[in-house]
């Protein structure tokens, strides 16, 4: 029982019961395959990094320092932040044979600004009429017991050796899970799967039934509508962090794959922000 993976549906219900979002931050490098995002991807924190530059680099800092120090400092028990942007998060460990591997947040939410918070000076604030959920004080006692349960389950997989792809369809979509968002092409595949690009090229349609272009093209829709769902990126953003050359390119491919605009997938597909 302790052995399997966490449930990708119970961090789903997880996010639905109590309307936040979760994300991953590795610390040891040991956290690449879980299911959830490396960074906060949520409509409040994308909508104001993409207005805001300097807000990933304070982020960044704020989440890699200054938390790692307060969890180190207090033993490695759960908290709830409160960022400079005044959205309040909780921080749940991860931890494997006593170190710290990682971090699970758990939010936003609306601040409350009590003592047992990590608080940082507030330097930015939501637009106007934004409406961060509310985590009642009744559900808090649950809501650390779930989060610190899905935590609980990352570090148990660190103690597993790290997977290795068996077969040359697991190295294919590896590869192109990690390199999608870059510029590669056959070439590359090539030469991780020490092949010649016509045998490379016959391998994935082999194994995948399209050439390799549709299958990568394919990988690269699939970040696309993740982050349509969930973020409130511009398209122009949407598509460079999803390895499109530029949005009319983008908004080009996803109409023709999907039968819609990549504005009418995110209207129709949004995640409710309160």
């Amino acid at each position: 029982m302790t052995d399997m993976p966490v449930p990708e549906s119970a961090m789903r219900t997880f996010e639905e019961q109590f309307r936040c979002h979760l994300c991953c931050h590795d610390y040891s490098g040991q956290l690449q395959n879980t299911p959830l995002p490396q960074y906060h991807l949520n409509p409040f924190c994308t909508g104001l990094k993409e207005h805001k530059n300097k807000l990933t680099e304070l982020c960044l800092e704020f989440d890699r320092d200054k938390v790692q120090h307060h969890l180190l400092k207090n033993h490695l028990r759960p908290f709830f932040k409160c960022c400079h942007c005044g959205m309040r998060e909780a921080v749940f460990p991860i931890t494997a044979d006593g170190r710290l591997h990682g971090v699970l947040f758990a939010g936003p939410f609306q601040p409350r600004g009590t003592a047992e918070e990590l608080m940082n000076p507030r330097t930015h604030r939501l637009p106007h009429g934004s409406r961060l959920p509310v985590l009642p004080p009744e559900q808090e006692e649950p809501f650390l017991a779930y989060g610190t349960l899905i935590a609980s389950f990352l570090g148990l997989q660190i103690r597993k050796p790290p997977h290795v792809p068996a077969s040359r369809r697991e190295i294919i979509e590896t590869y192109l899970e990690v390199n999608c968002i870059r510029d590669i092409g056959l070439a590359d595949l090539a030469e991780v799967l020490s092949l010649t690009p016509p045998r490379a090229s016959e391998a994935v349609k082999n194994l995948f039934g399209q050439n390799f272009c549709a299958v990568l093209r394919e990988k690269r829709l699939e970040k696309a509508r993740l982050l349509l769902r969930n973020s409130s990126f511009t398209m122009d953003s949407v598509a460079r962090r999803c390895g499109f050359r530029d949005a009319a390119y983008f908004h080009r491919i996803f109409r023709k794959s999907t039968g819609m605009t990549p504005v009418r997938f995110r209207c129709e597909n949004k995640v409710t922000e309160a």
